[in-house]
């Protein structure tokens, strides 16, 4: 599993990776198939935020923090067109 692009939250207390998913089922990956993970540092937890998402890059710096750190920007295409999507991201006990 592979990691493609990462960027700090503006609390520099968490992480989003953006990285290959992993199967629920243990198999190997399929095609490039990739997940945004919401990483505390301090406990080590991650939880996939993009379970509606599908993000077909491995390129590097597609991702930006608003100000707030509310919301990320992540370049997520399709096969047909280059988009943008906008994600929501909470913290614990938000």
């Amino acid at each position: 599993h592979y990691i493609f692009d990462f960027a700090w939250a503006p609390d520099n207390h968490h992480l989003l990776a953006l990285g290959s998913r992993i199967p629920s089922n243990g198999n190997q990956v399929q095609g490039d198939d990739q997940g945004l993970y919401f990483i505390d540092i301090a406990s080590g937890q991650s939880v996939d935020v993009t379970l509606d998402y599908r993000f077909y890059t491995n390129t590097p710096h597609s991702l930006a923090w608003s100000p707030d750190g509310s919301k990320v920007a992540a370049r997520c295409p399709t096969s047909l067109i280059d988009r943008i999507c906008f994600i929501s991201v909470q913290k614990a006990g938000q």
